[in-house]
């Protein structure tokens, strides 16, 4: 099997304390996910979803060394979620990511396999970002 790895751009404002982000001055709050197009899971409902990992989170308005540390400190990146593929689908989508598409075997040597590639990926995208 092959994978279709994707980035997109979702803006997070939302999940954020409002007073939080207008002390720092922050703006709007936008993270970077990466997915695999080809990777669809059910969970436990007919509508299928793309487990999205986040790799990256950035702010409207530039913040200075203090602002930016404490908005770092809050950040919660890293986490991985489930979101419903059509919604997706309808993102600003910031990449497709070609050349790091890889190649992977069925079963359960395969899933392994997939994890530990994926996990390379996303430390690359994390080091040097595409966006």
């Amino acid at each position: 099997m092959k994978t279709k790895l994707k980035l997109v751009k979702i803006d997070v404002t939302h999940e954020w304390n409002e007073g939080f982000l207008k002390q720092l001055g922050s703006g709007k709050v936008y993270d970077y996910c990466l997915y695999d197009a080809n990777q669809v899971t059910h969970c436990c409902e007919i509508t299928p979803s793309y487990w999205l990992l986040d790799i990256y989170s950035e702010t409207e308005n530039c913040l200075n060394d203090v602002q930016y540390d404490e908005f770092v400190y809050h950040n919660c990146i890293g986490e991985g979620f489930y979101m419903h593929c059509a919604q997706v689908e309808q993102l600003e989508h910031i990449a497709e990511l070609n050349e790091y598409d890889f190649k992977y075997h069925k079963g359960q040597k395969g899933e392994s396999e997939y994890n530990e590639q994926f996990g390379d990926v996303e430390e690359d995208l994390r080091c040097n970002p595409v966006f």
